[in-house]
């Protein structure tokens, strides 16, 4: 169960700097220069203690750089950021959400409700991209989730 004092939101551009650093010491291998359409910030009292990312191509998002900080994980923070990024990704009508993974990982993917698929199942809107593509994810076991829209307007 998340615990009561974290809070999730959109992260603003400001705060880049921080999440760059979390994410390089998770060894999620972000970049200076690293970006997304969209970031989540999980904080407790302002501090920074996970984060993820959404890129959209089309229908369809791409989840990446999740991380959390050594001491809150396994409270439901990694959990709440991929459920959160759902929702987003449901209100911004993707039929589906992507994320790829290293082995020791996907285990709490599929708890989070995806499935491992191979690349040359993934949307073909994605061939190429290089989130999924990119020779440092050519080890990273791909994984989707469908995204039920029913009911959205």
């Amino acid at each position: 169960m998340l615990p009561a004092d974290v809070k999730v939101a959109c992260a603003a551009p400001d705060r880049f700097p921080e999440i760059i650093r979390l994410l390089m010491s998770a060894r999620i291998g972000a970049e200076e220069e690293w970006s997304a359409d969209m970031v989540i910030e999980a904080t407790v009292e302002k501090e920074l203690v996970g984060c993820c990312a959404l890129d959209f191509v089309e229908n369809v998002a791409i989840l990446h750089s999740l991380a959390v900080e050594k001491p809150m994980r396994r409270k439901g923070i990694g959990n709440t950021l991929v459920e959160n990024s759902v929702e987003i990704a449901r209100r911004r009508h993707a039929g589906c959400i992507v994320a790829l993974t290293m082995f020791w990982n996907v285990k709490f993917f599929r708890k989070c409700g995806f499935v491992t698929i191979s690349r040359r199942l993934l949307p073909e809107r994605l061939a190429g991209h290089p989130s999924i593509f990119g020779p440092m994810f050519r080890h990273a076991t791909p994984m989707i989730r469908q995204i039920d829209c029913a009911g959205q307007v």
